[in-house]
């Protein structure tokens, strides 16, 4: 009886020494991911689409597709696979991936997926949009982009009373743009307006959470690629612009995902100086990752402390 007991006992500490903890950086070891978009579903759990690095990859335009992953800890991930493929898209350019940043939405039992990408006559950009039953997908893509949005990083924001609003944009600085979205949340409701972010230094990665009823318009700065941010009263602004929170990452650029979930604020964001599959990382190469981020009791946001170990589990 004793050596039972001394068996199962030294059983459960190793369990209990073994079990994963923390989440890690990255946090997503399969693939390559970058430009990550968290969600929370009806389903309770947290999710995140990706675009697709490549381990060898040596420029962005290899970039061709999209992958999703969901977790209800913050540390067990669960890979979905490929959700949307450039070679899906019949108004796409069949010789170049270019699939940038997407976002994702839910509304009215549907899922969205919003995405840059060039059109077939490889000039400029456009905006798609693909749609699935659910989260995991297959997303289908509907057919043709959004007339209107002519450029990258595409972010849906959902406001609390249900209206959903499209921005975009990229510039060396550029002009970051605004749009509601009508009903069917695949056509702009009206004419496009530039996002009053009360700065001029925009270069990409748009994006907008609430927090304690204002309303914080993130993106990346040209010239340093740190993530900065704004405060309003509205998703069209005006904003008051608040500088840096978070540093570019190493070897990469600042592409915030900003998110609530089981009472925690998760700052989401790619690195480029990471080995995955004995491949060094680069501008090219990116890995996702994971920290905590914290407000001030005046509501600016701390400076993001980037982590090795990430954030441990959620309960």
């Amino acid at each position: 009886m004793k050596v039972f007991f001394l068996v199962f006992l030294v059983s459960h500490l190793l369990n209990d020494n073994t079990e994963k903890q923390f989440s890690g950086n990255p946090i997503f070891t399969n693939f390559r991911t970058a430009d990550a978009s968290p969600q929370i579903w009806e389903d309770g759990k947290l999710w995140v689409y990706t675009s697709g690095d490549f381990d060898h990859a040596t420029d962005y335009k290899q970039m061709d597709h999209y992958k999703c992953y969901s977790t209800d800890d913050m540390v067990n991930w669960t890979y979905h696979g490929v959700i949307l493929s450039a070679s899906d898209l019949d108004w796409g350019n069949p010789n170049e991936g270019f699939m940038f940043a997407p976002d994702a939405a839910f509304k009215d039992g549907t899922y969205y997926l919003y995405f840059p990408h060039r059109p077939v006559n490889g000039k400029g950009w456009r905006v798609g949009v693909a749609v699935s039953d659910t989260p995991e997908g297959p997303f289908i893509d509907i057919g043709n982009p959004i007339d209107g949005p002519d450029h990258i990083d595409p972010t849906c924001f959902i406001d609390e009373d249900g209206e959903a609003y499209l921005y975009w944009g990229f510039g060396r600085p550029g002009t970051p743009y605004i749009a509601k979205l009508k009903k069917n949340m695949r056509e702009l409701a009206e004419v496009p307006s530039a996002v009053d972010y009360g700065s001029n230094d925009f270069f990409e990665a748009a994006f907008l959470h609430i927090y304690n009823g204002k309303y914080y318009f993130t993106y990346n700065q040209y010239g340093t690629s740190d993530a900065c941010y704004a405060i309003g009263n509205s998703p069209y602004g005006p904003f008051v612009n608040k500088g840096t929170f978070a540093k570019a990452p190493e070897g990469a650029q600042s592409h915030p995902g900003i998110i609530n979930y089981k009472n925690a604020w998760y700052y989401f964001y790619h690195r480029g100086d990471y080995t995955l599959n004995g491949v060094e990382g680069s501008l090219y190469r990116r890995s996702i990752c994971i920290d905590y981020m914290h407000y001030n009791s005046d509501g600016t946001i701390q400076m993001i402390e980037y982590t090795d170990v990430g954030v441990s589990i959620a309960k």
